[in-house]
């Protein structure tokens, strides 16, 4: 299941940056039916995937994911849309193809969760730039000019494939979070399908059907509310007529009495005016009022890109340190197993060595960096992200060692390492010092 929504994810992340280069290129909407169809012909290509039950059905699956992504071409026909739509589409299923045949991998939640949120910051720091440019007119200076009017409409085309992914990535973040625990598998990947559908159907209703219920409200406000109000006026009007008719009536009309006139009214001054007091001095110039405005725009911008360049930054080097940490390295290991980094003898610290006295449990550990020292130094290759079982099968014909002895070291460390609720005994340590001694004799 988490490869399904990793790759719903890259899918939705790439239809983004396609959805706004087509519209701002064609000047027209993109219908959000068209990546919806995109969108679950993945989700309906990988089914089998997150279902084993359905994986003899697997060739069976992928032709209909097919067909479904392929449909988005009928709906831009439909929609009449330009032929950059078109391009797009296509674009944006091929990528799908790309990547349902190379996220195969497995991925940690600390891995996906630096990219998740690098993305979120590349998108707004994308639509920031875009609202700026509409701002500032830098649209229409371009050598291939783009209207406002375009960008606007690019932005809000894109508004529902952002939910889209942002709603898979949660969705991924959680599961990946759940193998780092105990839980049913089978059981909760079919509740992070129902709830993928649930979300991705729910969006695509309220965009694909907004049209629609627009039109349901206008024609509600044009043919209920409006009448039913004039209505409801015409009975107020009504009524203040008839009260005004049960009060006293006046037959005589009121006297007025006229003020007399001045016989000698007073001549009115004469108004003089200075040449420096003129009203045209004191206007405010229209261009320097404008120069103003545009600097004091430009400023508002400069800050808002180097807080958003900033941003920016700080999670692409996060990004970058992630995927350089050996610990995450891509790898085939257990879902719930723990990774440790192997340093080199001369850049451990005293206060990071594990310790030969203690419990039990740190004895067992300790024993076993020392098994994986002692491979290193018998130039056995150790990858960061092999598991016990793969470094068994690499030690056994180096060292041509006892499969059971090396099951048994292996399971010693295994309950020291991952079953906090179970404390191993010393007669397991001393077990474990034995089992070690002999692994490390020549043979």
């Amino acid at each position: 299941m988490n490869r399904l929504l990793r790759t719903a994810f890259a899918v939705s992340l790439a239809y983004i940056f396609l959805t706004l280069l087509s519209v701002m290129a064609a000047g027209a909407g993109m219908p959000f039916a068209a990546f919806a169809c995109l969108y679950f012909g993945v989700v309906l290509f990988l089914l089998p995937k997150a279902l084993p039950k359905l994986d003899r059905m697997g060739p069976l699956f992928a032709v209909l994911g097919t067909l479904l992504a392929l449909l988005g071409f009928a709906v831009l026909k439909l929609y009449r849309c330009p032929i950059p739509h078109y391009i797009a589409h296509g674009l944006g299923a091929a990528a799908a193809g790309i990547f349902i045949s190379t996220l195969r991998h497995r991925t940690t939640n600390a891995a996906f969760a630096a990219k998740f949120r690098f993305s979120i910051v590349l998108i707004l720091a994308l639509i920031a730039s875009l609202y700026a440019a509409v701002l500032i007119g830098f649209t229409e200076d371009l050598a291939v000019p783009v209207r406002k009017a375009s960008v606007r409409l690019a932005i809000d085309s894109a508004v529902p494939v952002t939910i889209m992914m942002l709603v898979t990535g949660v969705l991924l973040l959680r599961g990946l979070r759940a193998l780092e625990g105990t839980v049913n598998e089978k059981d909760f990947n079919r509740r992070q399908l129902r709830d993928t559908l649930i979300f991705a159907s729910f969006v695509s209703v309220v965009f694909i059907a907004r049209p629609l219920f627009l039109k349901g409200v206008v024609l509600f406000m044009n043919g209920v509310v409006h009448p039913f109000w004039q209505f409801v006026l015409r009975m107020i009007n009504a009524l203040m007529a008839f009260i005004a008719k049960l009060g006293p009536k006046y037959n005589e009309a009121p006297h007025i009495e006229i003020t007399p006139g001045p016989s000698d009214p007073a001549p009115l001054p004469a108004a003089s005016f200075e040449p420096n007091q003129e009203p045209e001095n004191y206007m405010i110039d229209e261009n320097t009022e404008l120069k103003f405005y545009k600097l004091f725009l430009y400023i508002f911008l400069a800050a808002a890109a180097a807080v958003l360049l900033f941003f920016l930054i700080r999670e692409l080097i996060k990004l970058i340190k992630r995927l350089r940490r050996r610990g995450i390295s891509r790898g085939r290991g257990y879902p719930n197993e723990i990774r440790e980094k192997l340093d080199d003898e001369e850049a451990v610290q005293k206060h990071e060595k594990p310790k030969k006295h203690g419990e039990p449990r740190t004895r067992i550990r300790y024993l076993y960096r020392e098994f994986l020292r002692h491979l290193r130094r018998r130039k056995i290759s150790i990858e960061p992200y092999d598991t016990c079982a793969k470094i068994n099968e690499r030690a056994k014909p180096a060292l041509h060692a006892d499969e059971e002895e090396l099951s048994e070291f292996r399971e010693l460390y295994e309950n020291a390492r991952y079953h906090g609720n179970e404390a191993p005994t010393d007669e397991d340590a001393a077990r474990m010092k034995a089992l070690y001694e002999n692994l490390k004799k020549p043979r």
